[in-house]
């Protein structure tokens, strides 16, 4: 007489039913009732006798109210190893709850219960362990097995991230789940070398996050290179992208481009929306698909300025490219009133990453109020009110963390309780129209009409001091412009001329009004680079 078990599971327990044959060809079927799995309701508890029947089909159900499957963990929201453990158990507890599975997950240092030799084990990517106890280890029944799998992937999963975002730079901050959002996806799709364009305020952290693309990508052993698209001159663009031969113009010195140092590594475009048209035309026709020699489709074709006709095209197409700006290009009608190229954008944005700015990243401050100044034994956290942290985690931080990193100078002793919100304010300078507000170097800006006979001696004097003479050739020129006469005519316009080191609290935003700039970036950078060339003056 054959014998059928049928069940809508994959995982039966064995022990539910016992089935054995008496004299004259009875087949006998005992339900055992089994409490923690499925069993075969049969109408009563005493052993049921079947005789005649050529089969005999025993259809296993389950639990009542048992689903088929359950779902996934929610992701932790830890912020460091040190909550990592803590915060991994706390969120498996309640999931283990919400989906009614009998079982207790501990930690080791242990976060509810001590460790139980029967547990199953876990490691965590802190150097902690995890364990998972059924609360009734002798019956293995399908919830705990499918609760185990989810358990073990969630698990694989959390410790992948506490490794990717471990390997940073002291002082790079993830606490806010936004600004790990946009650090997650452009991890993903550096792991794909998808070209990536990222979208957020000056001092949002871009530049930071653009590093971390290249620190997880296969190329992370070769160079990360910035090209300032702002930077790029209608004459030497093409040279600084793409490279000059030895003998294509006069007194131009034969050198490699942007993409060709980046190759096998990363290039990083920061201030892609100021990249111009003819500049826009040639990275196209180096992103596109074209076929080589041996009719394979490759892209990353290039030719440096002086190449001939007949020249060899040569490759860059193992590159990974990240770009930076801080207007929202994704928009067609900004990139339609920016003059940027529709058909460039849609070959670049493979990935789009919005950054966030600080005023949605509370998180961030107070981690980063918590670690810094890195040189004192009282962190600024400390040192805060309850009501002066609160109004620092609300204000709108223009800056973003730029204007943070200025908010407290790290030479200035710092004692516990002792930063109410009134001092905040007046650090921030929140206490004032922006319009009304005059700081050091602001006043009267432009102070016009300049000396230019001074600023470019003093320019001419710091580069030979640094170069060994004057000025020789077109490269030698176009450093000394960027690098010396801008910082220098910079610090005149704002009157800091002679500065060893930057004032600690400048409106960068009003001085770059006052002298036409984009924005105070370009300006904090000059007066940095001139504080540099004062100090090495004799």
């Amino acid at each position: 007489m054959p014998l059928v078990l049928e069940s809508p599971r994959r995982l039966v327990s064995k022990n539910h039913v016992l089935v054995w044959a008496e004299e004259g060809g009875t087949l006998v079927v005992h339900d055992l009732k089994s409490a923690n799995g499925t069993w075969l309701r049969l109408p009563s508890i005493q052993p049921t006798r079947t005789s005649g029947a050529s089969e005999i089909v025993l259809q296993l159900t389950s639990l009542a109210g048992a689903p088929s499957e359950i779902s996934s963990p929610k992701q932790a929201q830890w912020t460091s190893r040190l909550d990592f453990a803590d915060t991994i158990c706390r969120v498996l507890v309640e999931w283990l709850a919400s989906v009614d599975i009998a079982a207790e997950m501990t930690t080791d240092p242990p976060c509810t219960t001590g460790k139980r030799g029967d547990a199953v084990s876990f490691p965590l990517a802190n150097g902690s362990e995890l364990q998972f106890q059924p609360r009734d280890p002798d019956t293995q029944s399908t919830d705990s097995a499918a609760a185990l799998a989810k358990i073990r992937e969630f698990i694989q999963q959390e410790n992948r991230r506490l490794q990717i975002e471990e390997q940073h730079d002291p002082g790079f901050i993830l606490a806010s789940p936004l600004f790990r959002d946009a650090h997650h996806q452009v991890v993903e799709a550096s792991l794909r070398q998808a070209t990536t364009i990222l979208i957020g305020p000056t001092g949002a952290g871009k530049e930071d996050i653009a590093t971390c693309y290249h620190r997880h990508s296969r190329g992370a052993a070769a160079p990360f290179v910035r090209l300032n698209c702002g930077d790029l001159s209608p004459e030497h663009g093409y040279a600084d992208l793409f490279g000059v031969l030895r003998g294509a113009a006069t007194s131009v010195l034969p050198r490699r481009g942007a993409v060709e140092e980046a190759n096998h590594g990363t290039l990083f475009l920061d201030e892609l929306a100021d990249l111009k048209p003819q500049h826009q035309g040639n990275l196209l026709r180096f992103l596109n698909y074209t076929r080589d020699e041996q009719g394979i489709a490759r892209r990353g074709e290039f030719s440096p300025l002086g190449s001939s006709d007949r020249a060899k095209p040569r490759y860059a197409s193992d590159i990974g490219i990240v770009c930076a700006t801080n207007v929202d290009l994704d928009d067609a009608k900004v990139r339609e009133a920016r003059g940027f190229r529709h058909d460039l954008w849609h070959r670049l944005a493979e990935r789009v990453v919005r950054v966030p700015p600080l005023s949605r990243r509370p998180e961030d401050v107070q981690a980063y109020l918590s670690q810094y100044p890195t040189d004192q034994p009282v962190k600024l956290r400390d040192a805060l009110l309850p009501d002066a942290l609160a109004w620092l985690r609300s204000y709108s931080w223009p800056g973003n963390f730029r204007e943070l990193a200025r908010f407290w100078s790290p030479r200035t002793p710092l004692s516990p309780r002792s930063i109410d919100v009134s001092l905040c304010k007046r650090l921030l300078g929140s206490t004032e129209p922006p319009d009304s507000r005059v700081e050091p170097g602001e006043a009267s800006l432009p102070a016009g009409p300049f000396n230019w006979e001074n600023i470019l001696q003093e320019a001419n004097q710091a580069f030979a001091a640094d170069q060994g003479g004057p000025p020789a050739g077109i490269e030698q020129v176009n450093r000394h412009i960027k690098d010396y006469l801008r910082p220098v005519f910079v610090a005149h316009a704002c009157r800091l001329a002679g500065i060893r080191e930057v004032p600690a609290r400048l409106n960068y935003s009003a001085m770059a009004r006052a002298l036409g700039f984009k924005d105070g970036t370009s300006v904090r950078e000059h007066l940095e680079r001139y504080a540099e060339i004062r100090k090495g003056a004799n």
